[in-house]
């Protein structure tokens, strides 16, 4: 089966979100093809990485997982420059698509933004293909829960119809979030057509982390690795960290491994409150975390 996964913020093996290309991985030692596109802009450090000057797309291997690697428009931070980007994206993977001439038997489009999710059902009619939806963040509805629009909003009304397009156009749903299905059956969507595929682990990873030895440092740590975005809410943890300080607790150390958007304010809203039982560490890729 040849297989199309339309995901914006797809990362390969030396990066972070690397759940398609562990899952196409395996589907590609199953015998299957697998396609990944994914942009160029890195929206961690907000650089393009993947493309040289002049470069609008390129094709790249992966331990058999096939990459498309798009231009999209450059951004910093959570602006408005950020939705261009994604419009961008959404637009230049259905011309790059259309280049590529074989026909794939499923198009997967899958969510951060639900724009990517559209541009995969222009294509799988295009192309004749059959059309999967990959929920990751449920739009309008992360975003209500964020802040970030109201109820009212126009554009609220516009992704709620965008989202229940989607919805029943796609042949089956996939999920990332375990009760997802309580929030879409309520649109009307069947629960059969919903099925759950959490991120799994990928044991060859470990390989070549050195056992614990089962001795205590003096201090008792507290590490987070991810994404340092406004939805992690990280500024609850340094406020924590603010607390045991203030009570003297000086045993405790709280360590963060990452990057993001939020990651420069928490350093500074850290250094305001004085915080000596906090450190930020750079991102390392995936195949480091266990070591770290």
């Amino acid at each position: 089966m040849n297989i199309w996964i339309l995901n914006h913020y797809a990362g390969a093996p030396d990066y972070p979100s690397t759940r398609h290309y562990d899952l196409g991985k395996e589907l590609v030692a199953k015998g299957h093809s697998v396609t990944i596109f994914a942009s160029g802009f890195n929206y961690q450090k907000f650089v393009e990485e993947r493309l040289g000057h002049g470069e609008k797309w390129k094709i790249q291997d992966y331990d058999g997982v096939r990459f498309v690697w798009i231009r999209t428009t450059p951004y910093k931070g959570n602006e408005w420059r950020r939705i261009i980007n994604m419009l961008s994206y959404a637009w230049r993977v259905i011309w790059v698509g259309k280049q590529l001439e074989e026909r794939p038997d499923v198009i997967i489009g899958s969510s951060v933004h639900p724009f990517a999710v559209f541009s995969a059902y222009i294509l799988s009619k295009i192309k004749n293909s059959r059309f999967f939806f990959e929920v990751r963040d449920l739009w309008p509805q992360t975003l209500l829960d964020m802040g970030a629009l109201s109820h009212q909003s126009p554009i609220t009304w516009g992704l709620r119809i965008l989202e229940k397009f989607l919805y029943n156009k796609a042949e089956k749903i996939i999920t990332l979030l375990p009760y997802a299905d309580q929030y879409i059956t309520k649109l009307g969507i069947a629960k059969e057509k919903i099925v759950w595929i959490p991120n799994g682990v990928d044991l060859s990873r470990y390989q070549g982390v050195k056992e614990y030895d089962g001795g205590m440092s003096n201090s008792f740590k507290i590490m987070y690795l991810g994404a340092h975005g406004k939805a992690n809410a990280l500024d609850v943890i340094l406020d924590t960290a603010k607390m045991l300080q203030d009570k003297e607790m000086n045993n405790v150390r709280f360590i963060f491994v990452g990057d993001g958007a939020e990651k420069s304010s928490l350093i500074e809203y850290s250094r305001n409150k004085d915080l000596r039982n906090v450190e930020f560490r750079d991102p390392v890729p995936k195949n480091e975390i266990f070591k770290v």
